[in-house]
């Protein structure tokens, strides 16, 4: 929920000189859309990709989100046709991602290719991340390539990051923004500086978004006891910030290599509900919420028919939870009150060949590795004692093949199939003083897409397409018994979805003739 009326300041500033000792690059067009992006670090989107700054059913870009002024996901991707955001309701105030109906949990995010995963619930907050430094959101719906790993059974959200095609790049943007009465309310700020050379490039980039509050409409009337008074919403702070650093080797013309960190820290509140008497209220807050990724990609031409890619990464995640007595958030002193704290961590990587079997045939091998160690502890109170660490370690692995067999310039022809498995190591809960290690069971899912695409001239494309892809449940899923409601199920199977899909697209923008002017003397 945003608020009922607001105005957004803004101001920018943006520069990129060209440098006379490296001529090849200062006659660099400027940014585009593509040309600004991180290429290593997108994925496979099968649907067609405009070359102008556009809002199309695969592509976000960069320009149509300062455009909009949609500084976080959540809000960047109500633009795109099939995709929309919610607020997950209740005293959690995370906000949610629905791709064609499928939610987080079956529609992987991933950063530069890089996937963000929560092992314990899953839960990301698609609020808290931020859209400064993004060059492109990609959404693939449906049929998401079995290449680019496991667990995409409704699609798939990747954001690419920006990176420098100037040899000097220098940016700053900031938006002020007020309420309904014009008073103050937050603000976003935006800073990059980057440097693209013959050999190498290097970037950093800084966002930051902080929420004062939002407002309720001005109709509102309060029921009868009801924790909220109108005006500002109560709890309704939030304060966000990113950091993206990258390195980049071009040896020649079809390599690159490139290390990058990102870490963005999150803190929040819990708006209150507006009609429950304040002694059923959930009085939580996050006074943490951080992710940081350090990851290196490449891509390398071996001869003159493949082509190598890889993918390595460090993710960690931590996050609190605190539980307070009543709305003050000052003491923890009853037993409702706790805090809870999750630390995971997450090493991975991916390897991808692509081979180039004859002019109209290329086919590509991708095998996938991820360990994902989760921890967790909770304090408790009155007593103020804590818990012992409880942990859970997994690994999962995919490997996937994929074909493109191109029978005429306008007809092409997208086959896939992937075999994922996981392994459960240690799975480890804390309940009535006793630690308790819970029975190991692996996964396994086999997947197979296939998507025959036409393309009758460059403005028209049409589609048919099958995909049945799979996601293993995590470990809330499996051994969470929500408060005594439900019995832990460690054998739960993947769940599983088949998409058909029928489609097409038309450019009637730039298929329409355009007026036709003529002047008389």
């Amino acid at each position: 929920m945003r608020s009922a009326s607001a105005l957004a300041v803004t101001f920018s500033c943006a520069l990129g000189l060209p440098v006379l000792a490296s001529p090849a690059l200062a006659e660099t067009a400027a940014p585009t859309e593509q040309g600004s992006a991180f290429t290593l670090g997108q994925i496979i989107v099968t649907a067609p990709t405009q070359s102008t700054p556009t809002i199309s059913s695969s592509t976000l870009d960069a320009d149509a989100m300062r455009l909009f002024q949609r500084a976080s996901l959540d809000d960047a991707v109500n633009l795109m046709p099939g995709v929309s955001s919610s607020n997950s309701g209740g005293s959690r105030n995370e906000r949610l991602i629905n791709v064609r109906g499928f939610d987080r949990y079956q529609v992987p995010l991933s950063i530069d290719g890089i996937r963000v995963y929560l092992p314990a619930d899953g839960r990301l907050d698609y609020g808290r991340f931020l859209t400064g430094d993004i060059a492109q959101v990609q959404v693939a719906k449906g049929y998401a390539s079995v290449l680019d790993g496991p667990g995409a059974m409704g699609g798939a959200i990747n954001l690419v990051t920006r990176k420098p095609v100037q040899p000097i790049e220098a940016e700053a943007r900031g938006t002020l923004d007020l309420g309904r009465k014009g008073e103050y309310a937050g603000y976003n700020l935006f800073a990059l500086l980057g440097t693209r050379q013959d050999k190498w490039y290097a970037q950093a980039s800084y966002t930051r978004r902080f929420t004062d509050h939002w407002d309720l409409p001005g109709g509102y009337e309060p029921a009868a006891g009801s924790a909220e008074n109108g005006g500002h919403r109560d709890f309704s702070r939030t304060e966000d910030w990113r950091v993206n650093a990258k390195l980049g080797f071009t040896p020649n013309a079809t390599d690159e290599y490139s290390l990058s960190y990102t870490r963005q820290e999150g803190s929040k509140n819990a708006p209150l509900h507006i009609s429950d008497a304040p002694s059923s209220q959930r009085n939580w807050s996050w006074p943490y919420w951080n992710i940081d990724s350090i990851y290196f990609l490449s891509t390398t031409t071996l001869g003159d028919v493949a082509t190598l890619k890889t993918r390595a990464y460090r993710n960690g995640f931590n996050n609190l939870l605190r539980a307070f007595d009543d709305a003050t958030q000052t003491t923890q002193t009853r037993g409702r009150a706790f805090n809870s704290y999750y630390a995971d961590t997450a090493w991975g990587g991916s390897a991808q060949i692509d081979v180039n079997v004859s002019g109209s045939d290329r086919f590509s091998l991708a095998a996938h590795y991820r360990r994902d160690k989760h921890v967790e502890w909770q304090q408790a109170f009155p007593s103020g004692t804590t818990e012992p660490r409880q942990t859970s370690i997994e690994e999962t692995y995919s490997i996937a093949a994929e074909n493109r067999l191109a029978f005429s310039p306008a007809l092409a022809l997208t086959t896939g199939i992937s075999f994922d498995w996981r392994n459960l190591t240690r799975a480890e809960d804390y309940a009535s003083n006793v630690l308790i290690a819970y029975p190991l069971h692996n996964g396994k899912a086999l997947n197979g897409q296939a998507q025959l695409v036409w393309t009758p001239d460059p403005l028209t494309s049409l589609h048919a397409g099958i995909s049945s892809r799979a996601r293993f449940p995590t470990i809330f899923e499996r051994f969470s018994s929500r408060f005594g409601g439900a019995v832990s199920s460690p054998n739960l199977k993947a769940e599983r979805a088949t998409n058909y899909e029928i489609g097409g697209t038309r450019d009637l923008a730039r298929s329409t003739p355009k007026p036709r002017c003529s002047t008389r003397t």
